[in-house]
């Protein structure tokens, strides 16, 4: 993923902006990390232990973390949670240490599945209809895309290019984002559409982009190189309009959510490559921001309101942090 030293006509970048933040930790993990937030303020990701076992988590809007692990495996990492309180995320058996998908629905009700023939199942986003969007590898360690309806039944589906191909979110029309290498090794962004159809996501000079996130209007969000493999980041409209934009002195942009207004919320590399959290108004206007101490900060969800979840670093562990929307 990446970016250049290029302000939009009309876009104003504000300097670093302070708002309420609050960082916070998994019990026993040396590296936690904040990856999805939903409207009731419920927060779900991953922790590390030093022994590099993982463990999922959901923080709930009073700082309350409860564990989300799969009993009896490897390690377990939660990627995303929808408005309801369902998760979603892969964990990995004793055996081989093979990953398999699973959803929780918020009563607790587990569902675990594999694609059929898969050495390797990955649920990576859920929408609010219970539907769920990912990708698995095939015995030639090649990565396909899925699409799992509330029912349990699995469409799998690849673009005609792809090598290998890489879904990283679903909204509630069941539109998915994704970017997949093609033939010659170059990732790809892509929008599929509920009937299956699937359009590149090409900004003008781009050699490569990536999809991360997509809302409920069809504003999908990314990143994507130019020529001389400098990184920005974009949003493309649900009519195909590609706008772009960096953040001020960052040498990389790199968008990762966005909320059902269009606020955009994401991560950048400095001059000195020292990585900082942004939140992209809707107005255009970026913040940008990091908890007191981070020494590296990354930004991953949004909710409706503007509050941006992630992950930093303070030299010696990783911390979750929700920043609330500054005022």
């Amino acid at each position: 993923m990446f970016k250049p030293l290029l302000a939009l006509p009309g876009v104003l970048l504000c300097g670093a902006v302070q708002a309420a933040t609050t960082t916070f930790d998994l019990a026993g993990a040396t590296t936690t990390i904040a990856y999805s937030i939903n409207d009731a303020g419920q927060i779900a990701g991953t922790g590390i232990e030093s022994s590099g076992r993982m463990h999922g988590f959901v923080r709930e809007a009073d700082g309350t973390v409860t564990v989300h692990d799969v009993p009896e495996t490897h390690g377990t990492e939660v990627f995303a949670i929808n408005a309801g309180g369902a998760i979603v995320g892969h964990y990995y058996d004793n055996q081989v240490f093979a990953s398999h998908g699973f959803t929780q629905a918020a009563d607790g009700t587990f569902s675990q599945f594999d694609v059929q023939g898969a050495t390797g199942t990955t649920a990576h986003a859920i929408n609010d209809r219970g539907w769920t969007t990912g990708y698995y590898t095939d015995g030639q360690a090649v990565s396909h895309g899925f699409l799992r309806k509330a029912s349990g039944k699995i469409v799998t589906f690849d673009p005609q290019d792809s090598q290998q191909n890489l879904p990283q979110a679903i909204n509630n029309s069941n539109q998915i984002a994704g970017f997949y290498y093609d033939t010659n090794a170059r990732p790809q962004a892509y929008v599929r559409a509920a009937d299956g159809t699937i359009a590149k996501i090409t900004p003008e000079g781009s050699i490569s982009s990536f999809a991360e996130a997509i809302n409920d209007k069809g504003v999908v969000v990314g990143t994507w190189a130019d020529g001389n493999f400098v990184p920005h980041g974009y949003a493309r409209a649900a009519d195909g309009t590609i706008t772009t934009f960096d953040v001020t002195g960052a040498t990389a942009t790199y968008p990762r959510g966005i909320d059902p207004q269009g606020a955009i919320a994401g991560d950048y590399a400095d001059g000195s490559g020292v990585f900082h959290a942004f939140l992209r108004h809707r107005d255009g206007t970026i913040a940008t921001f990091d908890p007191q101490g981070s020494v590296s900060t990354h930004g991953w969800g949004i909710d409706r309101a503007g509050a941006v979840v992630g992950g930093f670093g303070d030299g010696h562990a990783g911390h979750g942090y929700i920043r609330a929307r500054a005022k």
